[in-house]
């Protein structure tokens, strides 16, 4: 008989990769940004996804979208 562990939620908080470019871009709460994407004059709603290698311009993401890797 296993015990199941509780873990707290992965997106307690907005999580942005190190290797993100942002320029006068607002992202909502309990967010992720993958690594290597570029988001300039956007908005990211909250509970939002940004995959790998995307590149957003001019855009605003509503509340739970998922935007795919390699997403321009």
């Amino acid at each position: 008989m296993s015990i199941a562990a509780v873990m707290p939620a992965r997106l307690a908080h907005t999580w942005i990769d190190d290797s993100v470019k942002m320029r006068e871009t607002t992202v909502g709460q309990q967010c992720e940004i993958l690594a290597h994407s570029t988001l300039e004059y956007s908005e990211l709603g909250d509970f939002s996804y940004v995959g790998e290698h995307c590149c957003l311009a001019d855009t605003q993401v509503g509340r739970f979208c998922a935007i795919a890797n390699q997403v321009r």
